[in-house]
């Protein structure tokens, strides 16, 4: 769902699962070479984690489900990291290692840094990461195909863990 808020400002594009949960989870592995790569389209749910090895990050279960693109979603984790971190304050000592971080990880975003590797694991296998495509339409009718057929994504399925499955459940 989309929300904008004419007064304010606010705007939301939270996503929430519906229906039964998948028996397994699913781990997908998106190699970004190109700033094509960076307008993909991606749902993330509210359980799934994010990592992007490069530069050492994991974002655990966030409940922030949402559908946006490998662009918004680092400029998402970004934006909420700098307002929420204790280590963006200029008094810190660690300031500048983190402000570092940021800065590689809005080079990412802005397809700047290239290539990385963006992991969405989600044990209830709600999230997706969708093909280049030339047009939203185009995108409805090749996904499933285009997918398959796009060496620069990987999608495992795995077996949940058993606190998965009492968490999830």
């Amino acid at each position: 769902m989309s929300l904008t808020c004419e007064k304010c400002g606010y705007k939301s594009n939270e996503v929430k699962g519906g229906g039964e949960i998948a028996s397994h989870g699913t781990r997908i592995t998106l190699r970004a070479e190109t700033t094509c790569d960076m307008s993909r389209g991606v749902v993330k749910s509210d359980t799934a984690c994010v990592a992007i090895p490069e530069i050492d990050f994991e974002l655990k279960e966030s409940g922030l489900g949402l559908y946006t693109t490998v662009e918004g979603l680092l400029m998402k984790m970004h934006d909420g990291l700098k307002q929420a971190s204790p280590f963006a304050s200029k008094d810190s000592t660690t300031h500048d290692k983190f402000d570092k971080f940021l800065s590689e990880l809005k080079n990412m975003a802005e397809g700047n840094r290239l290539p990385f590797t963006l992991i969405i694991t989600d044990p209830i296998s709600n999230s997706f990461v969708g093909p280049i495509t030339e047009s939203g339409q185009a995108f409805v009718q090749q996904a499933d195909q285009s997918i398959s057929d796009d060496k620069r994504i990987s999608i495992e399925e795995f077996q949940r863990s058993r606190e998965e499955d009492d968490r999830l459940v």
